[in-house]
């Protein structure tokens, strides 16, 4: 398993409450990550699509693909 800098974003990322810092909302970094995917894919996908894929018992889905499995569910 990679640590490193996975475990420092999400470390910041992952907060008690709502888990993202009170300074942004979750939706806003979905849609920032999304778009940062399609133009430096393989660190985006290296630190959220790994992960988001890991928590939803998935497979090397894009963030687009994970955010509509997030819908259905």
């Amino acid at each position: 398993m990679p640590y490193g800098y996975h475990n420092f974003i999400f470390g910041w990322l992952d907060v008690p409450r709502l888990n993202v810092p009170p300074v942004t909302s979750i939706d806003f970094l979905f849609v920032l990550a999304s778009m940062l995917e399609r133009i430096y894919a393989y660190p985006i996908v290296r630190v959220f699509g790994e992960a988001l894929n890991k928590r939803l018992n998935t497979t090397n889905l894009t963030l687009y693909e994970i955010g509509n499995v997030i819908h259905d569910r």
